[in-house]
């Protein structure tokens, strides 16, 4: 088997980059160089580490669209913390019932994310409700098949037609037998 030298790979890597359009294409700038395609490529962040900025209130806005990896819901922040006020030793479940989801979406002024854990749809699965208006928070965290609804005291959050879905397509799991 022969082997390619390390140059031609870092070429490669140069290529793929301009390709994807992680850099500038401008004939003979340095960003387009080997060297700094191996510098780029060193530095990039993978979709399962949390980003570095926080998960506030006023930037739900710009979560719209990503998926919880991109935007923190698990990070750092007000939102995040606000989570793990609410949830207790509860929100260690909610990773992994959001473990598969949707990216965050807005209906209304509500902002809302939906999914389950791997392989478990309809038996381990859940949905945050966001209103950053209120500061409000809904979580509805599903654990073999049984619907528990945490939120924030006092909070009237309407949910959106997708959770009101998920909600009437998800039916008690029952024990063999009964």
């Amino acid at each position: 088997m022969r082997t390619l030298p390390i140059v031609t790979l870092v070429a490669i890597a140069a290529l793929l980059l301009v390709a994807c359009g992680k850099q500038s294409t401008s004939p003979g700038s340095a960003a387009t160089s080997p060297a700094a395609a191996a510098d780029r490529a060193s530095s990039v962040v993978t979709s399962a580490e949390q980003p570095t900025t926080e998960l506030n209130w006023n930037n739900l806005d710009a979560a719209v669209g990503k998926y919880q990896n991109d935007f923190g819901l698990f990070g750092v922040g007000q939102v995040p913390d606000a989570l793990q006020d609410l949830l207790g030793d509860k929100f260690d479940l909610l990773q992994n019932n959001l473990t598969v989801a949707g990216p965050l979406r807005k209906s209304a002024a509500v902002y809302y994310i939906t999914g389950n854990a791997a392989h478990q749809g309809g038996v381990e699965q859940a949905y945050v409700l966001l209103d950053p208006a209120t500061q409000a928070i809904e979580v509805g965290l599903w654990q073999q098949g049984t619907l528990t609804v945490l939120a924030t005291p006092d909070a009237h959050l309407v949910k959106p037609a997708d959770v009101e879905t998920m909600i009437a397509n998800t039916h008690p799991v029952v024990p063999p037998g009964h």
